[in-house]
């Protein structure tokens, strides 16, 4: 039988990447994605279209067209954008905390609402 050089190497290499300094950068990194994410998409509202102003000098909202991010209107759907982790499950998410956010992500056909996004 051939001895296999390097075996104890690997070994300890392995051993170390599920080490807790290993699972804490990976969570780090899962985390700054997920937070990527939640910054990309509070931008994306805010940057929406500008409220309009009627002949009688009420604001008035624009909607945005489907397939485009919602157009900012109250700020409170960008500002309800939050990024929650879970370092034991090595994850995390950004979610938008409004009771709208659904139907403008999703859809709504009890409103006549395409996806925004």
């Amino acid at each position: 039988m051939k001895h296999v050089k390097g075996v104890k190497r690997v070994t300890t290499r392995v051993r170390d990447l599920s080490s807790p300094g290993a699972r804490a950068a990976v969570y780090r990194g899962v985390y700054a994605a997920a937070d990527m994410i939640r910054t990309d998409a509070a931008l994306s509202i805010s940057k929406g279209a500008p409220k309009t102003v009627d002949a009688e000098g009420k604001k008035q909202h624009t909607p945005s067209k489907p397939g485009d991010p919602p157009n900012r209107d109250t700020a409170q759907l960008d500002t309800s954008i939050v990024t929650a982790g879970n370092p034991e499950r090595l994850s995390a998410e950004a979610s938008a905390n409004t009771p709208y956010a659904a139907a403008l992500e999703f859809g709504s056909p009890e409103n006549n609402l395409t996806p925004r996004s």
